[in-house]
């Protein structure tokens, strides 16, 4: 998956280039035409369209869809939009990825609709205190680049180093006797 993510990002000549604090650090222009992806009860209020793939439920967000009033409202799936190429000068997608069922045709419509755009993921750290079951991938995040792995494999994976760790500092020991049983079998030295 990553190198298809990488290849993507070559073909569409695109990089990452910031890792700005949050989207309200992001540089968007003033006569910027603005698409978010997903911004369910949180929108960004410089965006000037929105779409929403899961209108019917919040399992994938916190509370309700929200839009401000100088928004329009679009329903669509982020893999497949309905806009033109290069429609949009800036799309933002915040807390999106992680739950997108196939993320190289998600940044690739993300790519074809805009011409430049911030993507925020949850940390890893975050991934761990705060587990959601509708995430389905992790963003690692390196200089100049991010990875994705899948949210299964990544636990199973942690799960493993974990047990083997813990199993192999600990399953030479047996159990440790009393030491009215030690001194019954051994000689205590005086």
């Amino acid at each position: 998956m990553d190198s298809a993510i990488q290849q993507l990002i070559k073909r569409n000549r695109t990089m990452k280039t910031d890792s700005p604090y949050d989207r309200g650090d992001i540089h968007i222009n003033k006569n910027d035409k603005v698409l978010e992806i997903g911004p369910g009860h949180n929108p960004t209020y410089r965006s000037n369209v929105i779409a929403e793939k899961f209108i019917d439920t919040n399992y994938h967000r916190c509370g309700d869809v929200k839009i401000y009033p100088h928004q329009t409202f679009v329903h669509a799936d982020g893999e497949n939009l309905p806009f033109k190429d290069k429609e949009f000068d800036y799309v933002i997608c915040n807390q999106v990825l992680e739950h997108v069922e196939h993320p190289e045709a998600f940044v690739k419509e993300l790519c074809r609709v805009a011409r430049r755009g911030y993507i925020e993921t949850p940390s890893l750290l975050g991934e761990y205190l705060f587990p959601k079951k509708s995430h389905k991938w992790v963003i690692l995040d390196y200089p100049r680049r991010s990875a994705l792995t899948e949210m299964k494999k990544m636990i199973q994976a942690l799960f493993y180093i974990l047990k083997n760790k813990f199993k192999s500092r600990f399953s030479n020991h047996r159990n440790p006797v009393t030491l009215s049983e030690y001194i019954k079998t051994h000689e205590v030295v005086r």
